[in-house]
């Protein structure tokens, strides 16, 4: 099956903002029919769209393309590389149908966003082992099938939102290794 040629674009911006020294990407060509048919190693695509970006351990540097954004079937992201840099780009916000986000073990900075006010299927999130701080957004409780949350080993700061008590079905929340005060709501 051909993939959507938006879903094509923005796999190939985002091989382009990245480092590559291990040819982990080499499978990754210029032909449209090739990205879908499981030729490109970590995508997986169902109807012609990108459903999983799976590219954990590969040792891929730069940053994560704001065009990820534009793979509006996306699933699953996992990127947990150790190099990647950078922001985590606003435009996973658009990312509606994610449910795993898993981004740990690099060296992404800066702050959370608030992709998980308009991830409402997202039921596990980890983003631990990086450089990100300021506060753990409330708006994470809204995300209500979360089931499990890794954000430990950053430099996140204030207190732990009373908000998160409301997620029932939350099973892991590991912040630890963070500078936060207060109580455990």
């Amino acid at each position: 099956m051909t993939i959507r040629e938006a879903d094509f674009q923005a796999l190939w911006a985002f091989k382009h903002a990245l480092q590559d020294p291990h040819y982990a990407l080499k499978s990754w060509n210029q032909s449209a029919a090739d990205a879908c048919s499981g030729a490109w190693d970590g995508v997986k695509c169902a109807q012609g769209q990108v459903i999983a970006l799976q590219l954990p351990r590969k040792g891929l540097g730069g940053h994560i393309a704001e065009e990820v954004g534009q793979l509006s079937a996306l699933r699953k992201l996992n990127l947990h590389t150790k190099y990647l840099e950078g922001q985590i780009p606003p435009s996973l916000a658009a990312l509606q149908n994610l449910r795993g986000l898993y981004l740990f073990g690099n060296r992404l900075s800066g702050s959370l966003p608030d992709v998980f006010l308009k991830s409402p299927l997202l039921q596990a999130i980890d983003m631990s082992r990086n450089r990100l701080g300021g506060t753990i957004p409330s708006q994470l409780a809204t995300s209500l099938r979360l089931y499990r949350v890794s954000l430990s080993f950053n430099n996140f700061t204030g207190s732990i939102p009373p908000s998160l008590a409301s997620l029932s079905g939350l099973k892991e929340l590991r912040l630890n290794n963070n500078q936060l005060q207060g109580s455990i709501p």
